[in-house]
């Protein structure tokens, strides 16, 4: 079975070089961030974990928000 590649949507960098990750999402499938882990939905954690850690292929920063985006 092929490992599917995964890339992060949307990553904006403020003047502190802080991030902020969005996901799009199509459908009306809600996503909340209370129920990520009780959904074992690990996605953000672990898109926040490789740009905090520079292994995104951006400069290391401080991730301050994580979203997904329904649309």
């Amino acid at each position: 079975m092929a490992a599917r590649c995964q890339r992060i949507d949307r990553v904006d960098r403020d003047s502190q070089n802080r991030y902020a990750l969005i996901d799009y999402k199509t459908g009306g499938q809600q996503r909340n961030w209370a129920t990520w882990m009780e959904n074992h939905d690990i996605q953000m954690a672990l898109y926040s974990l490789l740009l905090e850690n520079g292994l995104a292929g951006l400069p290391a920063g401080l991730v301050v928000a994580a979203n997904y985006f329904v649309v």
